[in-house]
């Protein structure tokens, strides 16, 4: 795999590269108008030319809406072995509560929320592992995706701030924070939504099921406003990357409806999924941006009640 070479140069050119974008176009995007497929190992080679003109395109394109796939990101062998270290490791631990401690630890929780119940927030069902850098990273996750950080890192420009443009963060409150999401089959999902832009400028997924052969249905999508989704998973296999500006409009539909794909898989397995690489703040702060539902689409119930009728 590919990795960055100069990390601080190419740093200052993402971040000069946003500078540009946010105060020559204005407003960031809120819906997908664009997808473009890349050799995860090609990108990485021309970001090392440190080219300022393809920087600066790459950066006004995910800024403006375009979505990208990075292909041939991971080995399918090597993903589905972690995926099933991490798997035997999940099923030892219990689910619990997300940690209010300044250095949590690695953890499972389970989300079942629904907008209609608590009139905000958005629908969200699925059960997420949480692996942050502090701990002992007991499957090896860190050491799977820490060159990818490297990349992620550069692109938010993590060390090269110029400040003003994204409020002021306490660097020592951002943490690298690994999640693997499961969707489960009948109700697994996601309702479309926006995240703010708050530490993180650009986010990336690492696609851990394949569609067609672990689900059928459902999956994650992009927004192109007025309620059209454009579907990405149908797009993807094991080991490609997904990469956009975390404004845009996005979700998960309800991962096979009608039942599992395959009966036969262990309940606890079945179904959708993936892992999130993000850098988050785990500052407390008053008026933070949180992430908002995109009511021009439908929640999970809505969806589920669609495929009921």
């Amino acid at each position: 795999m590919a990795t960055i070479k100069d990390i601080h140069k190419t740093e200052e050119i993402f971040e000069n590269c946003w500078y540009d974008a946010v105060h020559e176009i204005g407003e960031a995007a809120s819906y997908a108008v664009d997808l473009k497929k890349i050799d995860y190992n090609e990108f990485i080679d021309k970001v090392n030319t440190n080219n300022n003109n393809f920087i600066r395109d790459f950066v006004f394109s995910f800024y403006s809406g375009t979505v990208y796939i990075f292909s041939n990101a991971f080995q399918q062998k090597v993903l589905n072995n972690f995926k099933a270290q991490m798997f035997e490791w999940s099923q030892k631990q219990k689910f619990s509560d997300p940690s209010e401690e300044d250095s949590p630890p690695d953890l499972i929780t389970s989300r079942d929320w629904h907008l209609e119940d608590h009139g905000f927030g958005y629908s969200s069902t699925y059960d997420m592992i949480h692996f942050f850098r502090w701990n002992d990273d007991p499957v090896g996750a860190f050491e799977l995706f820490n060159e990818t950080y490297d990349l992620l890192h550069t692109i938010n420009a993590v060390g090269s701030r110029k400040g003003g443009t994204d409020g002021e963060f306490n660097f020592g409150k951002v943490a690298d924070r690994i999640e693997i999401n499961r969707y489960p089959p009948m109700k697994g999902g996601i309702a479309f939504h926006s995240d703010p832009i708050d530490f993180t400028r650009f986010a990336f997924t690492v696609n851990l099921t394949q569609f067609g052969v672990d689900y059928k249905s459902g999956g994650f999508g992009v927004g192109l406003g007025k309620g059209k989704i454009l579907q990405i998973d149908p797009l993807l296999e094991i080991g490609s990357m997904v990469g956009f500006l975390p404004k845009i409009c996005h979700g998960v539909e309800i991962i096979d409806p009608h039942g599992p794909t395959d009966p036969n898989l262990p309940k606890s397995l079945a179904g959708r999924w993936y892992a999130a690489l993000v850098t988050v703040n785990m500052e407390k702060t008053k008026n933070r941006p949180v992430t908002t539902p995109d009511l021009e689409y439908p929640t999970l119930r809505e969806q589920i009640n669609s495929f009921k009728h």
